[in-house]
């Protein structure tokens, strides 16, 4: 910059550094419009761009089981040995699928891994000492959390945190759901006492450090001190956006409306928001874009747009899940019914 006024290079200097942070600047808000538009298309270029945000993918298929479905002869229960006058009992669907009165040798025989998740985090805890009073107060309740007990056989809500609807609802689901596995069994009263806190989120570390005993929807390998349980889904999934209804519900649907194989519409379907998992969603979107088979839309809730029912679903060939938030059991559980009517 030689021959520039002292006054000359300070202006270029300044212009410099004006020009940088509006570049800066820019780019932080292209990045940002990639991870939360919920736009059908945006730039593939940005798609690359933008990082794989709270997408889990990357360890979510690096679980270890090393029971797996022998985790039911690890059981401290054990069956009892089959009288020599009958056959062993064995699950049949249309009979058994609506028994909430399974007792725990039945559930054994018909689920094995079942327990997996629930023998893993025992584990955990018992071999440092068992879970104390102090570390569930150690558990700060925020939105989307519940504490509660189970005294002689009776469900008792301590606290509960809920932002909004979606979340009441939720955590009703869950509440009831709990209730509704006591009083099918009839030796509740004899059961040990226990309290404990769960989350309705998707992510562990939305609420809480993974370090903490509590009941989640979903967890990483890593987030070995909490405990999975039944989505809220198998009681009914209702929200402000939409009514899907309980699990045994949409399974009736899928049934009544089942079509054979060579009816089914020859396409690739899948309805979400990308924004949930942006890198991952819109590469799929980019990837079905114009093609001949091509049913790959985003979700509106507000404007309800591209909405259709989970039955609906079934009326396609090819069914794409791309992870969100976390893959719920409802999700996974649906997806097995999905495989077993088509």
């Amino acid at each position: 910059m030689a021959g520039l006024s002292r006054p000359s290079l300070r202006a270029a200097v300044f212009h410099l550094l004006w020009l940088t942070a509006l570049a800066v600047a820019v780019s932080i808000f292209i990045l940002w419009f990639g991870v939360n538009s919920d736009r059908q298309y945006i730039h593939p270029l940005l798609t690359q761009l933008i990082p794989a945000g709270h997408c889990a993918c990357a360890s979510s298929t690096t679980f270890e089981c090393a029971s797996c479905l022998s985790c039911a002869s690890s059981s401290k229960v054990e069956p009892s040995p089959p009288s020599s006058s009958s056959p062993p009992w064995t699950f049949q669907y249309g009979r058994d699928d609506r028994n909430e009165g399974l007792d725990k040798t039945q559930c054994l025989a018909a689920f094995p891994g079942l327990f997996e998740d629930v023998n893993r985090a025992a584990a955990f805890w018992e071999a440092r000492g068992g879970i104390s009073t102090e570390d569930l107060d150690a558990i700060e309740l925020k939105s989307a959390m519940a504490r509660a007990f189970i005294y002689k056989g009776e469900l008792y809500v301590v606290a509960a945190r809920a932002k909004g609807e979606d979340h009441r609802r939720k955590i009703l689901a869950i509440l009831s759901s709990i209730h509704r596995a006591l009083v099918a069994d009839p030796a509740r009263a004899r059961r040990p006492n226990i309290e404990f806190v769960f989350s309705i989120e998707d992510k562990v570390d939305d609420v809480m450090t993974p370090d903490l005993p509590a009941w989640v929807l979903a967890r990483k390998p890593t987030e070995e001190a909490v405990w999975l349980m039944p989505d809220f889904g198998f009681w009914a999934w209702d929200n402000l956006f939409n009514s899907i209804g309980p699990y045994s519900q949409v399974v009736d649907r899928i049934e009544r409306s089942e079509i054979p194989w060579a009816e089914k519409k020859k396409k690739l379907v899948w309805r979400g928001k990308p924004s949930f998992a942006p890198k991952l969603r819109r590469a799929l979107m980019d990837a079905a874009r114009n093609k001949p088979w091509d049913d790959v839309k985003q979700v509106d809730w507000n404007k309800k747009t591209n909405v259709i029912s989970m039955e609906d679903h079934c009326d396609y060939m090819f069914i794409a899940h791309v992870e969100g938030r976390h893959m719920p059991h409802y999700t996974f559980s649906l997806q097995l019914s999905l495989t077993i009517y088509v």
